[in-house]
């Protein structure tokens, strides 16, 4: 069982620091630098436009009161029945937390009411493109996306229904 805790002081900023400096690989395949408090820190507040704050839940996730993964999500995005993720890193890879987070939050959204979820994968990160296929997530489409300034990508857009 994992337990989700809302990253939003200098405790649980510090432990999803040190997640996403575990994933050093991941940043130099999407061609951004090596994240810092600072990326914590936007990646906490980044939101699509008109989608108001309360739709944002930015998380810890523990299992056995051990951080091993940080989780964004955004509810009602891009449509009202959808629950988009926005990111999902893990502390150590092949340990089963990535599969096993998302099978308990795809149990968990089946009572909220949400129909699909969907996500964004840059298409280079050929690795996360098999992992949110093997879950059963269908890739939709192809779009261009800025990460950050100057840094524009392919990137696959994955969804899955629900139920």
């Amino acid at each position: 069982m994992y337990t989700f805790t809302p990253i939003n002081d200098a405790e649980t900023g510090t432990a999803a620091l040190a997640i996403y400096q575990a994933n050093a690989d991941y940043y130099q395949t999407i061609g951004e630098p090596a994240p810092t408090i600072q990326t914590v820190l936007e990646d906490a507040k980044e939101l699509p436009p008109a989608m108001p704050a309360s739709a944002k839940h930015f998380w810890l996730v523990k299992q056995a009161g051990k951080p091993v993964a940080v989780l964004d999500l955004i509810e009602g995005y891009p449509e009202q029945a959808t629950l988009y993720i926005g990111l999902l890193e893990v502390r150590e890879h092949g340990q089963g937390h990535g599969r096993g987070i998302i099978t308990q939050l795809e149990q968990q959204l089946g009572t909220h009411g949400y129909q699909r979820i969907e996500l964004a994968v840059v298409h280079a990160n050929k690795d996360a493109g098999k992992f949110w296929t093997a879950l059963g997530f269908a890739l939709l489409r192809q779009v261009d996306g800025e990460l950050s300034a100057g840094n524009e990508q392919l990137l696959d857009i994955y969804s899955k229904k629900l139920g």
